[in-house]
């Protein structure tokens, strides 16, 4: 009898035993599963995330490239401004350094074009020692020519006039006359300088 008990505690134990180890094998493979199941889906969200800042990094790389390419189109914009500006700063200084008859006998044209009474000729502190009294012998010379005058103080431009009639100043300042003229002459200056 303890020889059937024994038999029977042994095949307990076997069937147990058994029984563990199937259940054991069965929760082994279910955490593989599970394992494999969880590493597919970090997986595909990693693959997910990785284009997702692929695209977000190309999006950034191409808005930095877009306002690159702008700020370097802005620069070379205002470098031909300032090309351009000083194109006709050169050419106003150029006007104002005229040999001094030509420059007497353009002063003398912009006031026999502008004024229609006794004036006033406001000149810089240069014109006006260098030419002044020779602009106003020429300005007063023809026959029926007006009253004229030079102001004793001096304006504070590059050259040319500001013609005082009364309230009302006429600016012949060579900044004034080469602006004016900008519209018109700026395409060529573009041309020649070749942009």
């Amino acid at each position: 009898m303890l020889n059937g008990l024994q038999n029977l505690t042994d095949k307990i134990q076997s069937d147990a035993k058994g029984y563990a180890d199937e259940l054991a094998e069965a929760t082994r493979k279910k955490v593989d599963d599970l394992l494999r199941e969880q590493k597919d889906e970090a997986d595909e969200l990693r693959a997910n995330m990785t284009e997702t800042a692929r695209k977000e990094a190309e999006g950034i790389l191409a808005r930095a490239n877009s306002q690159a390419a702008l700020e370097e189109r802005n620069a070379l914009l205002r470098a031909k401004r300032d090309m351009i500006n000083e194109t006709f700063e050169l050419a106003a200084g150029e006007i104002a350094s005229l040999p001094k008859k030509k420059y007497i006998a353009l002063l003398a044209k912009l006031v026999k074009k502008y004024q229609t009474g006794p004036a006033e000729i406001i000149l810089n502190a240069r014109d006006l020692k260098e030419v002044g009294a020779e602009l106003l012998n020429e300005i007063l010379s023809g026959a029926g020519a007006p009253l004229a005058s030079l102001c004793q103080q001096p304006g504070s431009f590059k050259g040319g006039l500001i013609l005082r009639q009364g309230d009302v100043d006429t600016n012949c300042t060579v900044e004034v006359l080469c602006e004016g003229m900008r519209h018109e002459l700026e395409p060529k200056v573009i041309e020649l300088l070749q942009f």
